[in-house]
Order: C-alpha cells, then sequence, then structure tokens
C-alpha cells in the first residue's frame, strides 16, 4: 500500500544508515537500513510504502528499496511541481561531479597484460 508519492525535498545524495529525508508533502523519513548506495539526483520523485508494520522507500532512478521509519507524518496530500532553484541546480551539478570523481578514483586500474 502506498503511503506517500511526493519529491524529495533537497535532493538525494544516496541511502545510507541514519539519513533523514524531508518531502514535499511534509513527512519526514529515516533510513533504518544498513545498505549504502551513492546516487545524486536532483528532487526525484519518492514512494513511501507500507507492508505489515514495515515501511520501504523507492527513489525514482535508484535501484532497489531500503526500510525507513516515519518522523513525521505527511501534511500536504498534494505533490509539490516546485522548479528546483538555481542554487539547487548548482549543487546537483557539483554533486554529480563528485559523486564521478570519488566512483574514477575507487575503481581498481586495470591489470596490464605483458606480452613475454
Amino acid at each position: 500500500m502506498i503511503v506517500t508519492k511526493s519529491y524529495i525535498y533537497n535532493g538525494f545524495r544516496g541511502f545510507a544508515y541514519g539519513t533523514v529525508y524531508e518531502l514535499d508533502d511534509g513527512s519526514q523519513w529515516r533510513i533504518i537500513d544498513h545498505r549504502f548506495r551513492l546516487g545524486s539526483t536532483l528532487r526525484p520523485l519518492a514512494t513511501v510504502t507500507k507492508s505489515g508494520n514495515k515501511f520501504r522507500l523507492r527513489v525514482q532512478g535508484i535501484k532497489g528499496s531500503v526500510s525507513v521509519e516515519p518522523l513525521r507524518a505527511p501534511t500536504v496530500a498534494t505533490q509539490s511541481d516546485r522548479a528546483p532553484t538555481a542554487y539547487e541546480q548548482a549543487e546537483y551539478q557539483f554533486d554529480k561531479m563528485l559523486y564521478a570523481a570519488l566512483n574514477k578514483a575507487v575503481r581498481r586500474p586495470k591489470r596490464k597484460r605483458h606480452d613475454w
């Protein structure tokens, strides 16, 4: 069952334990899953679903979902169509370049084949 479907307020920087995301509908969700995934997306659409007593957060453009706990319930039932500000766009571009540099630095160099 879908609990809320709204945009992440300040952009998405990945899944990490303890991270709190605020959605445009006023709800806040803390990640309680120990999975770690980097990603940077400006104001992606997030969907929170409930199955039994567990809540799961799925972010558009990111594979998989994580367990979350509610910190604040939604206050507005509609989605916000607010466009990102110039500051948010610049921050997103910086994060995108930073994650690209980190991923490049972490990759193992290819082994050179020696033709003896």
